[in-house]
């Protein structure tokens, strides 16, 4: 499956995610983002040398987005985004998680609020 992960983010989100696909022999993951590469400190060599191709100002994801069979939007990607109207299917990294097998796995403690 192609993993397009929709804005790398600055809280860690992104990188977990794309972590999580990239350790996975059925994924083929991809990183768009509209910040220079050099915002996200060692990040990008860390996905690359996982086989993560990073796309580092990306003003315009519509090949991306077309690329990927699943897009995973960081929170601050606005869904009002017109490429996204090109999306085979959306979710966030929490949503796909919570609908994917290895669930059954996971022990979750959940804490919600601010």
């Amino acid at each position: 499956m192609k993993v397009l992960i929709l804005g790398l983010g600055i809280n860690g989100g992104g990188r977990a995610a794309s972590l999580y696909f990239a350790r996975r022999d059925a994924y083929e993951v991809r990183v768009s983002d509209v910040s220079p590469r050099s915002y996200f400190g060692n990040v990008p060599k860390e996905l690359e040398d996982l086989g993560v191709k990073c796309f580092f100002e990306d003003k315009d994801p519509k090949e991306n987005i077309r690329w990927a069979d699943l897009v995973i939007k960081n929170p601050a990607v606005p869904t009002s985004l017109p490429q996204l109207s090109l999306a085979k299917r959306i979710a966030n990294d929490f949503s796909f998680l919570f609908s994917s097998p290895e669930i059954k796995k996971t022990k979750l403690i959940a804490v919600t609020g601010t």
